[in-house]
C-alpha cells in the first residue's frame, strides 16, 4: 500500500476505541511500478471489543498509476471522487 488511513484495534495493544477520521488525500501523484493498493481507507479489529473508525476521509483529484487496485475504501463513510487512474 502506498497511502493509508487505517485504524486497527488489537487485543493486548488497544486500550480504547481509536479512530482514523477526517484525513484528506488531495491533489497527489501516487505511482508504483508493481503495487497492490494506491490509496487504502479502512479499519481492522483483532480479538477486541473496541470498534475502530475510519470515517469522513477524502480521496480527491489524485493521479494514481501502477497499482493493481488504485483505491480501496473498505466499509467506511468516506468521499472518493475525481481521481485519475
Amino acid at each position: 500500500m502506498s497511502v493509508t488511513a487505517w485504524d486497527l484495534s488489537e487485543m493486548g495493544y488497544s486500550l480504547c476505541g481509536a479512530f482514523a477520521n477526517n484525513n484528506k488525500f488531495v491533489n497527489n501523484s501516487i505511482t508504483s511500478i508493481d503495487g497492490d493498493v494506491g490509496i487504502f481507507i479502512g479499519t481492522g479489529s483483532i480479538g477486541t471489543e473496541y470498534t475502530p473508525e475510519a470515517d469522513n476521509n477524502k480521496g480527491i483529484r489524485n493521479i494514481i498509476n501502477g497499482f493493481e487496485t488504485p483505491i480501496e475504501e473498505a466499509g467506511t463513510s468516506s468521499k472518493i471522487h475525481a481521481n485519475i487512474e
